[in-house]
C-alpha cells in the first residue's frame, strides 16, 4: 500500500501505535469481562462482515473494472 522497499522503518512505530491502542481499550481484566456481552457484535463485524464486504469489493472491480 505504501510502495515501500523494505517493512522494516514502519514496523516500531506500528508497535508502539499497537500498545498504546491496547492499553486505551482494556485497560484491565475488570473491564474485559464487562466486554463479554459485546463481543460476540464486534468479532462477527471484524471477523465475518468486514472480509465478506472486501470480497464483495474486489468481485465488483473485477466485474466492471477499475473504478
Amino acid at each position: 500500500m505504501l510502495n515501500l522497499k523494505d517493512y522494516r522503518p514502519v514496523v516500531y512505530p506500528l508497535g508502539m501505535i499497537l500498545i498504546v491502542l491496547s492499553i486505551s481499550i482494556a485497560p484491565n481484566i475488570v473491564y474485559i469481562n464487562e466486554m463479554s456481552s459485546i463481543w460476540p457484535f464486534f468479532d462477527f463485524t471484524i471477523g465475518v462482515f468486514l472480509p465478506l464486504l472486501l470480497v464483495l469489493i474486489t468481485l465488483v472491480r473485477r466485474k466492471f473494472g477499475r473504478l
